[in-house]
């Protein structure tokens, strides 16, 4: 990683400092690991920190026009400047010259994650990218006296004086829905920038504005064989960039779930560089949950040279904590373990770039959501679901775990718009607001609602298309918000690096040129990318169904009294630091119904709350405050 930030004074007259800038990049860096440079001119100023080099030069500029500072991967630079030799170049004097030459659309041409911030001196005006899709973050903040932009909520709040007041509706959001989506942040002062959005910044006022969104144009390209020709070749030539960006196929690994998307670039890694792909797997000893037979599979058939761990309830236990400090906010996705082991396994065979199979599902249509949401919800008549559903909705709390709850559960979400019918899975439709949080918690409302939320993704989206709305909510929240925060966040803790094949820009631009039915069609999902990838997978991971790296925290809680001691004495020891967040039976009722549940669906948001208390924990020594 390559973390950023910059400092604006609103008042021209004071000057920016060294112990300014150090100060915002001291809270993100790892002891005796990478560089820090920074430039200071009167009131601006910006810093960068290369955790993975003794040299933190490439990521920062300065002419007489402009300053720039970046977290970035140009992955087609030598299609942009020929000129430019070997794999020793500034990523930041290319950006500049591209400002230089294009101005704001300096981006339009640059394949590649990016997180920029460019000072124009001339128009005293500046502005903050975070690239397409949100691969590199970026929050800032403001008060009466500056501006900071940063790659870290933490190099913000760990500032003198900063106001650590948390933010109700962040709280709100991330108990329904594992994490804080954009543009909220834990704190009340900090904002995180959307994918495809650019910060302007001038004489002390703030504006985001969108700069790129994905396109689901009206006239699709047509010819299925062409379409899977592209499909093959575009993902071959993105593997072959991030393997070869300032890094050699001896250095770079690949996660291996077992699944169509890691399996493909596993092999396309065997065909470009036959014998010297490296894969990792994760495995749990739980059934339901362990992929690793169809892992094996994949490393047989493309013979690379892979390594597996098994995880256990004990691993949970240790790595928790150090997991839980790693973010800068509460982030409830479970499968953080599995990520950090598997790349944890990376660093001990001495690679330092991972390459992940995040953002297939999010473009070619792999959630099992997209089939069951079209398909499953019309299998019955609409008189018959009409006919039930005053009887159904009228069920007392004690069916909660009975056949007539599955009954009313599933007609609710048929007869759902499509908003709604995304977040199905919601806490909000088995309890009441208030029977969740506590009344001073709710006096500030209403709040934003996970649907509501959707809701403007699918008008942001453009699109008529039923399946490209659902694609491109979960670009926003799944993907942004959610996958790549997991896997960005704990390559980092384990000190590698990570690229994604399938969010190479030419590609991710392809997808929305392909009709909706060949993405999904007649319930099977991703049809044209198996179509195209037949030839290279085996036929028993073309046919599997999505699995992924979930972790069994949900059974192993139940059935492991350790690891169900330690959930206990979290949740239920010093009530103090839930105090005026929750209802006072909330976490009660939440356990107790989690070990009558035969699902994981109380389990999960059991451990919400218990990622919640560990993480104001970590960051409160005695209580925090709520706006």
């Amino acid at each position: 990683m390559s973390g950023i930030a910059a400092l604006i004074y609103k008042d021209r007259q004071k000057k920016v400092t060294d112990r300014d800038l150090i100060g915002l990049i001291d809270p993100i860096r790892y002891p005796d690991k990478g560089d820090v440079k920074h430039i200071a001119k009167d009131h601006v100023g910006m810093v960068v920190y290369d955790q993975f080099s003794d040299s933190a030069d490439h990521f920062i500029y300065e002419n007489d026009q402009i300053l720039v500072v970046c977290d970035t991967e140009i992955y087609n630079y030598r299609e942009l400047f020929p000129d430019i030799k070997g794999i020793e170049f500034s990523e930041a004097e290319i950006i500049a010259r591209l400002y230089s030459k294009h101005g704001q659309d300096w981006w339009k041409n640059v394949n590649g994650p990016f997180g920029v911030f460019i000072w124009d001196k001339t128009k005293q005006e500046g502005f903050a990218y975070t690239d397409r899709i949100g691969i590199r973050p970026l929050v800032y903040f403001q008060n009466a006296e500056k501006v900071i932009v940063a790659s870290r909520i933490r190099s913000i709040s760990s500032l003198p004086g900063f106001n650590k007041e948390l933010e109700k509706q962040a709280i709100f959001s991330y108990i329904l829905m594992e994490m804080i989506p954009t543009p909220y942040t834990i704190f009340r002062d900090i904002r995180k920038l959307e994918s495809g959005h650019f910060l302007y910044i001038q004489n002390g006022s703030l504006e985001p504005r969108m700069y790129w969104s994905m396109q689901y144009p009206v006239e699709k390209i047509t010819g299925q064989q062409e379409i899977e020709e592209k499909v093959y070749d575009l993902t071959k030539s993105a593997v072959e960039r991030m393997v070869n960006y300032k890094s050699s196929v001896k250095e770079v690994g690949a996660f291996l779930s077992g699944g169509t998307d890691s399996s493909t670039i596993a092999g396309l890694i065997n065909e470009l560089y036959p014998g010297e792909a490296r894969t990792f797997s994760i495995g749990f000893d739980e059934p339901g949950y362990d992929e690793m037979h169809y892992a094996r599979i994949a490393a047989r058939e493309f013979q690379t040279q892979h390594t597996e761990y098994y995880i256990t309830p004990d691993d949970i236990l240790n790595s928790l904590p150090e997991i839980v400090a790693a973010y800068d906010e509460p982030f409830a996705n479970s499968s953080v373990i599995p990520a950090y082991f598997c790349a944890k396994l990376a660093k001990e065979k001495g690679l330092r770039v991972m390459l992940g199979g995040d953002g297939g599902d999010e473009i070619f249509g792999g959630n099992a959501r997209y089939h069951q949401h079209f398909a499953d919800f019309q299998r019955y008549p609409k008189w018959l679901m009409n006919s039930l559903w005053p009887f159904l909705k009228k069920l007392p709390e004690w069916s909660r775990f009975s056949l007539l709850d599955k009954a009313y559960r599933h007609i609710r979400r048929a007869r759902a718009p499509l908003h709604q019918r995304i977040h199905a899975y919601n806490l909000l439709h088995y309890l009441k607001m208030e029977d969740i949080f506590h009344p001073d918690f709710l006096a500030d409302g209403p709040f934003e609602l996970p649907e509501d939320i959707s809701g403007k993704y699918i008008v942001q989206s453009g699109t008529a298309d039923i399946l490209d709305q659902y694609l491109y909510n979960d670009l926003k929240l799944t993907l942004m918000d959610n996958d790549l925060r997991k896997v960005n966040r704990m390559t980092e803790l384990a000190h590698m690096q990570v690229r994604y094949p399938f969010l190479d820009i030419s590609l991710l631009e392809l997808t929305g040129t392909i009709p909706a039915d060949l993405k999904v069609r007649d319930g099977q999902l991703r049809y044209i990318f198996k179509e195209s990838f037949k030839s290279l997978l085996p036929a028993e991971i073309i046919a599997k169904t999505k699995h992924g790296f979930g972790l069994p925290v949900v059974p192993w809680m139940m059935r492991w009294e350790k690891l169900n001691n330690y959930i206990r004495r979290i949740i239920f020891d010093n009530k103090n630091f839930h105090q005026h967040i929750f209802n006072t039976n909330f976490i009660n009722n939440l356990y107790t119904f989690s070990q009558k549940d035969t699902t994981k669906f109380y389990g999960s948001f059991l451990y919400y709350c218990l990622f919640l208390k560990l993480w104001l924990q970590e960051n409160f020594e005695k209580s925090y405050k709520i706006h």
